[in-house]
């Protein structure tokens, strides 16, 4: 299971991450939006969540500053930024297939 995990261990896995801005690779904070300047880790997002506001600003593609994995990427069929690594793009349901064995650990 570890050296090739089931796909649907990997997107569990995937989803659980990017639920606390943390890099489903490294676990690096996903440092974007309004979570830009904070500090954070899994026991505390939800502290922080709560007490920041601030306007979420504008979506953009990003990368993780620390294993340099696409973690946002713009969808091909609205345009609009969505999650890399999920096999469906939240704002208009397009699925893309995903190359999950060049990502896993």
């Amino acid at each position: 299971m570890i050296a090739f995990p089931k796909k649907d261990w990997l997107i569990k896995r995937y989803v659980e991450a990017y639920e606390f801005f943390l890099c489903p690779i490294c676990s690096y904070p996903i440092r974007r939006g309004p979570l830009r300047y904070i500090f954070w880790n899994r026991r505390t997002i939800k502290k922080r969540l709560n007490a920041s506001t601030g306007d979420p600003g504008q979506e953009e593609v990003y990368a993780c500053p620390s294993c340099s994995t696409q973690l946002y990427e713009e969808c091909s069929a609205c345009g609009k930024v969505r999650h890399s690594l999920l096999p469906t793009c939240h704002s208009c349901g397009d699925t893309q297939t995903l190359d999950l064995g060049a990502t896993a650990e």
